[in-house]
């Protein structure tokens, strides 16, 4: 019998369908991390219905061009290294179909475990999974919304302050800075779902922690590894001597590293990107919405290009056999490009200049307390 769940994101009522045939531990980890939403009140059809199982569903496969990507009716199929996702559009519906199948090796499991960076298996990625292959690409069908590479967070009269920039800029260390020891809320930590009167909507994924977010914060690091075990520790250790601080990094609740996260959409007011120069002294300027949109827009593009590709690999099958695409790439990104530009005019934009060589802690200590004039 399959199990199924109800919650509301961003606006949407989305239906998970958990068939017999899955590992248990695919269930517990997606209700657990999805579970941080509300749970939805309606009885009508769900905008977006998530199906998860062992195997893909039976439909049939009308083109591969190329091997990662085939097309089906009313959709297309991405097809990964360990698992696959079958995204369709039918009669109004948004339908996902995971397969996802756990590794029997477990030699083969913990060596995959180890060579990640966040040291997960497939099965234990499952809550990644939802977040950056379903629901972010889900965005892309809603016309009333764009995405932001961005984490977010609301002050106390529960306006939005957006943090943008290209990765390792220091977004999310400001975000665990002011979220775990300042009077703010949790609201995403990598990609802003807003709609076009400026609302932003939570993203509840796990934060993703590196090794150079926990520099000079014991208190953090205890957070993160207080019930990990000791091959989790080793691993940590091992990656880190061998890769870096930014060759490590662990996914973790916001619920257990913040104090207040956030489940309800909250206006922005405030966006600021990050980027590092050579340059002697931290800078704040004001900029136009239409250059932060135009920088937004480079980043994100960046950000999303494994998606991006199925689209374009879609329409270009469906050139070869005269059928309509479920979506255009150029009429996506013309639209959130758009909306950006407008949602922006209505708030403040910052360039935050950053030098090259700043002490990660005189960072924080300044960064926080511009953005604290800000508020």
């Amino acid at each position: 019998m399959t199990k199924s769940v109800r919650y509301s994101i961003a606006d949407k009522t989305v239906e998970l369908n958990f068939a017999t045939d899955i590992e248990p531990q695919i269930t517990k980890i997606l209700v657990e991390e999805i579970g941080l939403y509300q749970t939805s009140q309606s009885t009508g059809d769900a905008e977006i219905i998530v199906n998860v199982s062992k195997d893909l569903p039976n439909v049939a496969i009308k083109q591969v061009n190329p091997s990662i990507h085939s097309e089906v009716d009313d959709g297309f199929i991405e097809q990964f290294k360990k698992y696959a996702i079958v995204i369709r559009k039918c009669e109004g519906q948004l339908v996902f179909d995971l397969a996802i199948d756990r590794c029997k090796n477990p030699l083969v499991n913990y060596l995959s475990k180890l060579n990640n960076l966040q040291y997960n298996s497939v099965i234990e990625r499952a809550g990644h999974i939802f977040f950056e292959n379903i629901l972010t690409p889900a965005m892309y069908f809603d016309e009333d919304k764009f995405l932001l590479h961005a984490s977010a967070f609301t002050n106390q009269n529960e306006e939005v302050f957006l943090i943008g920039g290209t990765g390792g800029v220091g977004k999310t260390s400001l975000e665990l800075e002011l979220c775990i020891k300042g009077n703010y809320r949790f609201l995403a930590d990598d990609m802003a779902i807003i709609d076009q009167s400026g609302n932003v909507y939570p993203n509840l994924a796990f934060p993703k922690v590196y090794g150079y977010n926990l520099r000079n914060n014991p208190d953090l690091k205890d957070r993160i590894f207080q019930n990990r075990s000791l091959a989790d520790k080793f691993a940590w250790t091992f990656r880190q001597a061998v890769f870096g601080d930014s060759g490590v990094r662990r996914k973790v609740s916001p619920r257990e590293i913040f104090s207040r996260v956030s489940n309800v959409p909250a206006k922005l007011r405030h966006y600021i990107i990050l980027v590092k120069e050579a340059r002697q002294n931290i800078e704040l300027t004001n900029i136009t919405p239409q250059i932060a949109s135009d920088m937004s827009h480079s980043v994100l593009q960046t950000e999303l290009w494994a998606f991006n590709n199925h689209i374009l690999w879609h329409e270009y099958n469906c050139q070869v056999t005269g059928s309509k695409p479920i979506l255009s790439l150029r009429k996506t990104l013309n639209r959130w490009q758009n909306m950006t530009e407008k949602t922006l005019a209505n708030i403040e934009c910052h360039l935050l200049r950053i030098p090259l060589n700043l002490d990660h802690d005189e960072f924080l200590s300044v960064v926080s307390s511009m953005i604290g004039a800000l508020d």
